[in-house]
């Protein structure tokens, strides 16, 4: 998978799932576009200033999937 379709497919498929394992790719590619749609929002919010809230909403609704990945790789891993 590309980086770009990890966003889609952790949020219908393991949006809030902590058991189990995630690969690493599948860690830094939930990360790494997490981060490229987030700075996206921030520069479009500088020029449209109504775009703050939906960059709120963005980093509120990615909160869990965060969590749920790092607590999935960290298994991966052998952590608990």
């Amino acid at each position: 998978m590309e980086w770009h379709q990890w966003f889609p497919y952790i949020i219908k498929h393991k949006y809030a799932e902590f058991s189990g394992i995630a690969t690493r790719s599948e860690f830094w590619f939930w990360q790494l576009s997490c981060f490229i749609y987030g700075l996206a929002l921030f520069f479009l919010s500088l020029v449209l200033p109504f775009v703050v809230i939906f960059s709120f909403l963005f980093y509120i609704f990615c909160f869990i999937p965060t969590l749920a990945v790092g607590a999935r790789r960290l298994h991966d891993i052998g952590q608990s």
